[in-house]
């Protein structure tokens, strides 16, 4: 059986200030729903077929709150206004469904006073397709000591439907044919190109390989980072020279180009990777173009079967992480820095053991981007390594409290937890005790199995 998936992630605007409801929304579509043709499963609704939802409040000093509401019956009432997300018991019997994980954490910001919440859902079961998206919902503030129940209902209610609607935009477009999803990179709505461009690029659809070209040109970066994932998963040597036209677009996504360029390969890619290697400006830059160089490198040697001494290490050394951690431990200050940015940006968990090492390194600034390494990828193995670091050192304690408010997860909360209530230090535990409700609302369910 093949699933879709499709996710919804905020990621906040600088100009709406504080008080902004994060959202994160994944639904699973099942094989009739997801499959290419003719476009005849246009009409066919996503069906639920199993809901759970959980909820979890929290005051302003970061207790426990009891709030009364039904938020199965939320969930139920927004998908009852959906146009293709449709529950089971409402359509009777169907062949294929979908579970529906929900879960909720609203709590106030220890520095401001506004409400946060976070909402999110999760598929149990089969192969995802991940589609990114963003949602914004600003939260109401309140300016009274204790927060009414009316408020973080509100605000609830908000986001489960901003999360909905987009999840429903999500799943009109997933089900088209690949004509329709060609046709869809050219919507007015940002959110349905990236969609469709994710969909194009899990299905490899080489005939969208021009359109998605075209719309490197996009001025939201987020459909520019779509185009990007599909033209690499596409993996068509026709994609390297629009990928490379738009490397003047900023230095982010001139880091998005060498990096896709890197896992492309080719005689194009490598021309472009020595040129900004050789010619660019940021020692950053220059070292990821290195980094990228060199696995292209690696991967054509071992294609070749030159390393007759690694011969059993092929598969390892073609894998697309593998060049990147060994540039962990180059010489080269420059590559070495390159290479944690694109781990940390990848999230690649097999490289959290030789970022623990590069914490003991000398130079200042790789410590640095291995310490936003570890705090990216999100992986609990991460947390002993970076509490032996900063030992009793009040200036690296309030690094890794940072950092750990980043990762989430159990372990992180346990470390942050003791230094609350335990430290000497008043400013290490409130520190502490404000880094634990950030990384309670990043730690949902789907959170703590992915790691």
């Amino acid at each position: 059986m093949t699933w879709c998936t499709i996710t919804v992630r905020n990621v906040v605007p600088a100009a709406l200030g504080r008080g902004v409801l994060g959202l994160a929304f994944v639904a699973v579509c099942a094989a009739s729903s997801c499959r290419s043709g003719d476009g005849a499963t246009e009409d066919l609704p996503v069906v639920i077929g199993r809901l759970t939802a959980d909820l979890e409040v929290l005051d302003r000093n970061g207790e426990r709150r009891i709030l009364d509401v039904d938020l199965d019956g939320m969930v139920r009432e927004e998908l009852g206004r959906a146009r293709s997300l449709e529950l089971a018991d409402a359509t009777g019997p169907a062949i294929r469904t979908s579970r529906l994980r929900v879960y909720a954490h609203l709590a106030p910001d220890g520095a401001t006073g506004q409400l946060h919440t976070a909402v999110s859902a999760q598929i149990d079961q089969g192969e995802t397709v991940p589609l990114a998206w963003d949602v914004t919902s600003v939260a109401p503030a309140s300016g009274v000591p204790s927060i009414p129940d009316e408020v973080y209902e509100d605000a609830l209610r908000r986001a489960l439907a901003e999360a909905l609607g987009a999840l429903d935009r999500q799943a009109r477009v997933i089900r088209r044919d690949p004509a329709g999803l060609v046709d869809a990179l050219e919507v007015p709505d940002p959110p349905v190109r990236v969609a469709a461009a994710d969909v194009l690029g899990h299905r490899r659809h080489r005939p969208a390989v021009d359109a998605l070209c075209r719309l490197l040109a996009d001025s939201d970066d987020r459909v520019f980072e779509a185009a990007l994932r599909a033209l690499v998963a596409i993996r068509d040597q026709r994609a390297v020279p629009c990928i490379t036209r738009h490397a003047s677009g900023g230095s982010r996504r001139l880091e998005r180009v060498i990096e896709a360029t890197s896992e492309l390969g080719g005689n194009e890619s490598m021309a472009f990777l020595a040129a900004v290697a050789s010619d660019h400006d940021s020692p950053r830059v220059r070292g990821l173009a290195r980094a990228g160089a060199k696995r292209i490198e690696g991967r054509a040697a071992s294609s070749r079967g030159e390393d007759h001494d690694h011969e059993h290490e092929t598969a390892a050394e073609t894998s697309p992480e593998t060049g990147f951690i060994k540039a962990l431990s180059d010489p080269d200050r420059e590559v070495r820095i390159g290479a944690t940015r694109v781990v940390a940006e990848r999230g690649t968990r097999e490289a959290v053991e030789p970022l623990c090492v590069l914490l003991g390194h000398e130079d200042a600034e790789t410590v640095a981007a291995a310490l936003a390494a570890l705090a990216a990828i999100r992986d609990d193995r991460a947390v002993p390594c970076l509490v032996r670091w900063a030992g009793d050192d009040e200036a690296r304690l309030a690094i890794i409290i940072d950092a750990l408010a980043a990762m989430g997860g159990p372990n992180a909360l346990s470390v942050l937890d003791l230094l609350a209530s335990e430290h000497a230090a008043a400013t290490i535990r409130q520190l502490a005790r404000e880094a634990a409700v950030q990384a309670r609302a990043r730690t949902t369910p789907g959170a703590a199995r992915e790691r």
